[in-house]
């Protein structure tokens, strides 16, 4: 909307006016048809959408643009004799919205100016679609993803399989799996169906040596030998139980929460509500929840492997971590269990996130909401992390 500087003075000379003879003539000198609209604006060419209705202008940029948002050096084209504030220069930041005022002789308006990024993800799942999950946890996870990223998408495993979806597209891809009803140990780790399919496998490694980004949770992140996230098969998730049916009593066991064990500065951190005893830990299954436990994470205790790293559980940790190339994030059970772990890009390979654990359930049997907020969080940080990686 148009505004004028002159407005008060415009008052001060109609009063004028009144109080002089009607036979003396009054000239002003204010202009009101001064323009004031951004003619355009880009981002490295890229050309933004100005909205006049909105007094918007947004440029949209892709990661393959590789555009770092914070230090953009935008063009803008004015009409004559207009200028902007704050000025447009080299360098600015437009993580957030800026609002930009153009002023042109008198007459003035506001813009707001928007840079973001758009990323290609997708949710991976055996079933056609997600209407056709049958496997609550599993369908219950989709949905949530789909309604958070209005760019997301589903991609079922026989669409990687036969080549329909080319998985090259996305700049990170979540497969999530519960697997139902199959025993924990050894049926629900073997992934039947996935892992056992080369013509998925392939598909997958080929995604994440090409530089691919992959988020792994619960029995999913059995896959990471498969793939070639982990170098061995002996350094897949090793320890897998819980129940097919939640126990009738499980909803009086108390909240159970996770410990976050890396850097509480790191974004994959952010947001987390932590418990007012111990601002190391966080809620992931508060009591009421009727759950059944269904475990898929590492354990460092002395019947793994990893005890040679140490008589202490820190320097068994320290242990997995060189092992294994990558940063243990979450834990549980003294750190004896390794729920959340990070494998950052390295050679060409993509970046990798696993998230297993019994507290990390997207599915109550008996209707309560089984979330304190932090497993959203959890995710939502970990695919951003993960987006943000495709532009490195």
């Amino acid at each position: 909307m148009r505004k004028y500087i002159g407005q008060s003075l415009l008052f001060f000379f109609l009063a004028a006016i009144l109080l002089t003879s009607c036979e003396e003539e009054y000239k002003s000198d204010l202009k009101f048809d001064y323009d004031v609209k951004i003619k355009s604006f880009s981002v490295s060419g890229i050309d933004g959408v100005v909205n006049e209705a909105k007094k918007t202008v947004t440029v949209t940029v892709e990661s393959s643009d590789n555009v770092d948002v914070s230090d953009v050096s935008p063009q803008i084209v004015l009409p004559e004799g207009a200028t902007i504030t704050p000025e447009i220069t080299a360098n600015m930041d437009f993580t957030g919205p800026i609002e930009f005022t153009i002023i042109n002789g008198n007459i003035y308006t506001k813009y707001t100016i928007i840079v973001s990024e758009k990323f290609y993800f997708a949710f991976l799942g055996e079933p056609a679609s997600v209407n056709a999950m049958t496997i609550e946890d599993d369908k219950k996870a989709a949905e949530w993803f789909l309604a958070q990223y209005a760019d997301g998408e589903y991609v079922s495993f026989s669409q990687i399989a036969d080549g329909s979806v080319d998985l090259s597209k996305y700049d990170a891809v979540w497969y999530h799996s519960d697997q139902g009803t199959r025993p924990c140990w050894p049926d629900a780790q073997m992934l039947y169906g996935v892992a056992d399919n080369q013509a998925i496998v392939s598909k997958l490694r080929e995604y994440y040596e090409s530089g691919g980004n992959i988020l792994l949770t619960n029995f999913a992140g059995s896959l990471v030998d498969e793939i070639g996230i982990v170098s061995e098969p002996k350094y897949a998730p090793n320890n897998a139980f819980g129940d097919v049916e939640a126990n009738p009593d499980s909803q009086n066991w108390g909240d159970w929460d996770l410990k976050w064990y890396a850097d509480p500065e790191s974004p994959l951190a952010s947001g987390l509500n932590y418990k007012s005893d111990d601002p190391t830990k966080f809620i992931m299954l508060p009591n009421g929840v009727a759950r059944r436990n269904r475990t898929n994470q590492y354990n460092v205790a002395g019947w793994t492997d990893y005890a040679v790293g140490g008589s202490t559980i820190p320097e068994r940790v320290s242990y997995f971590e060189t092992v294994n190339n990558c940063k243990v994030m979450v834990t549980n059970w003294n750190s004896e269990e390794i729920n959340m772990v990070v494998w950052p890009k390295h050679d060409g390979k993509g970046a990798a996130i696993f998230i297993g654990s019994g507290t990390y359930d997207w599915y109550a049997e008996n209707d309560v909401e089984n979330t304190a907020g932090n497993r959203e969080k959890l995710t939502s940080n970990s695919l951003t992390y993960l987006f943000t990686q495709s532009k490195n």
